[in-house]
């Protein structure tokens, strides 16, 4: 059986000379490596979306930059940065596109944002003044290395690929996020919460494998076997979707 193609959307922005890249951490496409799939770095500007699913069997949504407001309908808040417009019209096609194959998906702290915009939801612009969240969600600030553990969120019991890899009852993650879900569509169901009632988990029932983590499991995953358990569960999905 051949390893699965995953597609990894990276981030997009000019470079110290003025050029437009493309970037990904390392710490995704590794994840996906020792789960078993063959990681691809996808070009954002690319607007074949239909021809490129057809190379692939999942897509891996990565964090970056905020969505611009306008897509859900709000006014920008001062706080909002990052917006690339090459990205939001890429990766929300392609999520629909995704949704509409039932290809794989599993999608991180921007991606769950995607996930929930592409969906019919909207997002909180800004945690510290639009929430009565009193926690701090960037744990650089806090002092916390890239790769620790820093906070703690409760999953749902259930039947859902989160609580699959994951367990019920509290789990252990990280934060680097200004930005959460707001109104979540039916589609969707939230399954994880912080204590200050920030979403960090979602997934969607109708699907055979899409799920969101607010947080970034692959910078635990390395060194904390349930967080991996996230890619593995996407992995085998996807070898279950080149099969069909």
């Amino acid at each position: 059986m051949n390893a699965p193609i995953i597609g990894v959307t990276p981030s997009g922005g000019d470079n110290d000379l003025g050029v437009r890249a493309y970037a990904i951490a390392a710490d995704y496409t590794m994840a996906v490596q020792r789960a078993g799939g063959i990681p691809v770095i996808l070009p954002l500007h690319i607007t074949e979306i239909d021809a490129l699913l057809d190379t692939l069997d999942g897509v891996l949504f990565s964090g970056g930059g905020d969505i611009d407001p306008g897509i859900f309908n709000q006014e920008t808040h001062e706080t909002t940065g990052g917006i690339d417009a090459e990205r939001d019209t890429f990766e929300i096609a392609l999520m629909r596109a995704a949704f509409a194959r039932d290809m794989p998906i599993l999608a991180i702290c921007r991606g769950i944002q995607v996930m929930n915009v592409e969906r019919g939801g909207d997002l909180v612009q800004d945690i510290p003044s639009q929430t009565d969240s009193t926690k701090k969600h960037n744990q650089r600030a806090e002092g916390a290395g890239e790769h620790d553990i820093f906070q703690q969120a409760v999953l749902d019991d259930g039947e859902n690929p989160v609580a699959k890899a994951l367990g019920s009852g509290e789990i252990q993650i990280n934060s680097f996020h200004h930005q959460a879900l707001g109104t979540v569509p039916d589609s969707l169901k939230v399954v994880a919460r912080g204590d200050d009632g920030i979403i960090e988990a979602v997934y969607a029932p109708d699907a055979t494998f899409a799920l969101g983590t607010q947080w970034h499991p692959e910078r635990l995953a390395a060194q904390h076997a349930e967080q991996q358990a996230l890619f593995d569960g996407f992995v085998t999905a996807a070898k279950d979707y080149a099969n069909r």
